[in-house]
């Protein structure tokens, strides 16, 4: 496996806590971007959170953790991330294909 490259560590970009480098005004200007749509995705967050927890999709598992906004995405409005300590989407593709394998192979 290829674990790092020039100095630099890979890490998963579908993992929540990816940290990019930027320098001290753009992490101002960040956090003021962060507390101005903070309405917006505390919105979101308990909207989301009451469809899958009491709406039709009670039943499906999913928790909603957080909604924050990204500094990663450039051409789309949203991305689901797992946790950075969570199952990434093929490891849980795998385990669900596992869970309902024919059990006399």
């Amino acid at each position: 496996k290829l674990a790092d490259y020039e100095g630099k560590k890979f890490v998963s970009i579908q993992k929540a806590d990816v940290k990019l480098d930027e320098t001290e005004e753009e992490k101002k200007r960040f956090s003021k971007i962060k507390d101005m749509y903070k309405p917006l995705t505390d919105w979101w967050k308990d909207s989301l959170t009451e469809f899958t927890e009491k709406g039709a999709m009670k039943d499906a598992g999913i928790k909603v953790e957080k909604v924050e906004i990204s500094k990663r995405l450039t051409d789309s409005p949203v991305v689901v991330v797992t946790s950075q300590f969570g199952y990434s989407a093929q490891q849980e593709r795998v385990m669900k294909a596992q869970a309902f394998q024919n059990k006399e192979q």
